[in-house]
């Protein structure tokens, strides 16, 4: 489940918390709208970050060159 832990809606700065790297994909980018329950959200910023909470430990940000989430 993602849980967003920060958000400004007017710089568009997201952080969320998910659970595995699957959930990267309802998440939104800098051109499109969260998914499922997170579809409130128009779209979130460059640098805007994901934390993973499995047994990977990963973080995520969101790159605003190619618009996709990146493992830091």
């Amino acid at each position: 489940m993602v849980t967003v832990i920060k958000s400004d809606y007017t710089s568009r700065y997201f952080e969320f918390a998910i659970d595995d790297e699957s959930e990267l994909a309802i998440l939104p980018t800098t051109t499109t709208a969260g998914q499922q329950y997170l579809s409130t959200i128009k779209s979130c910023c460059n640098g805007s970050f994901a934390y993973q909470s499995d047994s990977a430990l990963k973080v995520w940000t969101l790159n605003g060159e190619d618009d996709e989430w990146k493992a830091v």
